[in-house]
């Protein structure tokens, strides 16, 4: 069974991890290697919020919330690893 929970400072190796994974298959965005090595200085100090996929308390996947407004957000770092596609999850 999978959930998602807030990013807490124990998922930041696997949020790193995933989202290397992600963006050598798939490169998009400008995201530096210092801000995946730093979630809470880059972008959870400055307002934003990182949710984590979880299946059986494995980290399977990741997204940053950004606000840009007062009623507008920007999806950003979508992560999800191999084992979050299957059905092993569900």
């Amino acid at each position: 069974m999978w959930r998602s929970i807030y990013f807490r400072p124990e998922h930041a190796k696997r949020f790193v991890a995933l989202n290397r994974e992600t963006r050598e298959v798939q490169p998009h965005g400008v995201v530096r290697g210092e801000q995946l090595a730093d979630p809470q200085a880059h972008f959870l100090n400055s307002g934003n919020q990182i949710y984590v996929a979880l299946c059986d308390g494995n980290v399977i996947g990741t997204c940053a919330v950004i606000p840009r407004s007062v009623d507008a957000f920007e999806l950003g770092l979508w992560t999800i690893s191999a084992r979050g596609l299957t059905n092993d999850c569900s």
